[in-house]
């Protein structure tokens, strides 16, 4: 007769991923301005570099796709970048969004 065994398990499980929750509503803040005055701000992190786009509403490029190193210098032009584009096209709210990396 045949005897089965029960299976250990790991002792070391990776915890469950989880969704990141919104911490604020963004539906209401785009009328109060208006679309064509609303832009965002996707940043698609990596190790050694990241790259960013600004975009409106509408989903126009505002500002290209731009690659930036991980240094203080590039890290803070790559934020002026980012401001001085607000003013040519009269933005007035906006948002960063971040693509979640990792666990």
């Amino acid at each position: 007769m045949a005897t089965t065994r029960a299976r250990k398990r790991s002792s070391h499980r990776r915890p469950a991923a989880r969704v990141a929750k919104p911490r604020g509503v963004l539906h209401p803040r785009v009328p109060l301005v208006g679309p064509e005055h609303f832009g965002s701000v996707c940043c698609d992190g990596a190790k050694a570099r990241s790259q960013f786009l600004r975009a409106d509403c509408y989903g126009r490029v505002l500002l290209p796709p731009t690659t930036v190193a991980h240094h203080r210098p590039d890290l803070d032009v790559a934020v002026a970048q980012v401001r001085l584009a607000v003013a040519p096209h009269h933005l007035r709210d906006g948002l960063v969004a971040m693509e979640r990396t990792g666990r």
